[in-house]
């Protein structure tokens, strides 16, 4: 069984303008102060169409809020960054009606603080 994070990517990289999509929404990101882990972001953990929107919309142009290093076989990014994007694209999914219902418990439980 794939995590949610896996689906919501794997479903995702069948929209028609993941990378815009995703363009528009690192516009509006605004970084909390703090301490944030980094992760590292892989074809194979997202799905290669869907790597290759991210990294479009990441290298498109430069985001004061937005920090990430290109190491060309992966991406590695803030840990917030990474969620708050996954977390979008899990509400534009269910908006559109699609995912599973896995992805709409989780969603619910995220958004109550479980």
């Amino acid at each position: 069984m794939q995590t949610v994070d896996q689906e919501v990517w794997r479903i995702a990289s069948e929209m028609q303008y993941l990378a815009p999509t995703l363009s528009t929404w690192l516009d509006s990101y605004v970084r909390k102060s703090g301490m944030d882990d980094l992760v590292r972001v892989t074809p194979g953990c997202i799905g290669e169409r869907a790597y290759a929107a991210l990294r479009e919309a990441l290298l498109e142009q430069p985001r004061r809020h937005v920090w990430y290093h290109d190491h060309g076989w992966h991406l590695e990014l803030r840990k917030r960054l990474l969620g708050f994007l996954q977390r979008r694209l899990q509400r534009q999914i269910l908006a559109n009606g699609h995912g599973l219902e896995a992805l709409a418990e989780d969603l619910l439980a995220h958004d109550v603080g479980v």
